[in-house]
């Protein structure tokens, strides 16, 4: 095991240690906090902290399985390298919430308002993990996990979570976003986004950061000409196409080396600058 690897091992077992000595019972959202908490995996930089974290939101299709494809890889190595904690939270599968998918939104199932709340439970519990700072919190997310980020970062209230600070979203959908929302808190947020998306389309997010911009808000948009959905996902080496949902039909989706390097750094360094 190498030191990088190892520093996350123990930023795992360390927080896995500091919940079980912190719990308390009672509390807002306690309830979904302690349904969502087995699916928390997390890691920190050497050191005591406490660590700015980015809280990680995975896709409609579930966080990917660990192991040398997880797209998260590449980013939680460059956070922890670059002084900042992780926080990788699985809205489903869990008790409660059997089903492994909600691409398409099957009935039965959630949607990013719900995930919103998720985000909001974890938020309110930080104090459970004395590694990580709860007043200098980020949030990255992967296509529907992108969507709930930009969510939160537009209508989370601050009273909610006051550490909220910014927000990294890779392919999401940005539809049903409206500016008028603006970034409450002075909260930043960075899309990234690819033209040829054919599932979460590049032009309403790049309208929403315009308009956001126009209004005075710090939103800023990267598009990648060549980039499909999933652009960052080892597991879509060489491309595949995958299906967006019962009814949504299929789209073609490929990891592009360089293109998901690009976003690791711009991710990182948005985070850097605003936690």
């Amino acid at each position: 095991m190498n030191r990088r690897a190892g520093q996350i091992v123990v930023g795992v077992v360390a927080l896995m240690l500091a919940a079980c000595a912190t719990a308390q019972p009672g509390g807002l959202g306690l309830d979904r906090f302690a349904m969502l908490e087995p699916g928390i995996l997390s890691g920190t930089p050497a050191g005591s902290g406490p660590f700015p974290v980015v809280i990680l939101l995975h896709g409609c299709g579930g966080r990917s399985a660990e192991g040398p494809l997880n797209r998260e890889n590449a980013y939680r190595e460059a956070l922890v390298a670059n002084g900042l904690a992780w926080l990788s939270v699985r809205s489903f599968p869990l008790e409660g919430r059997p089903f492994t998918s909600v691409c398409g939104r099957p009935p039965g199932t959630i949607d990013t308002d719900e995930r919103v709340e998720d985000l909001a439970a974890v938020i309110q519990h930080l104090s459970r993990y004395p590694p990580l700072d709860g007043q200098r919190i980020g949030v990255l997310g992967f296509s529907m996990g992108a969507s709930t980020a930009i969510k939160a970062a537009m209508r989370l209230d601050p009273a909610r979570a006051p550490g909220l600070r910014s927000a990294v979203a890779l392919y999401g959908g940005c539809r049903d976003m409206q500016a008028r929302d603006g970034l409450p808190g002075r909260r930043r947020l960075l899309m990234m986004v690819g033209l040829q998306d054919t599932w979460t389309l590049a032009a309403p997010c790049i309208a929403l950061a315009n308009a956001l911009k126009e209004g005075g808000h710090a939103a800023d948009v990267v598009v990648h000409p060549e980039a499909t959905h999933q652009w960052d996902n080892p597991a879509s080496m060489g491309g595949r196409q995958i299906s967006m949902g019962p009814g949504r039909g299929m789209t073609f989706v490929r990891y592009d080396p360089d293109t998901a390097r690009d976003s690791v750094t711009r991710a990182v360094a948005h985070f850097r600058a605003t936690l």
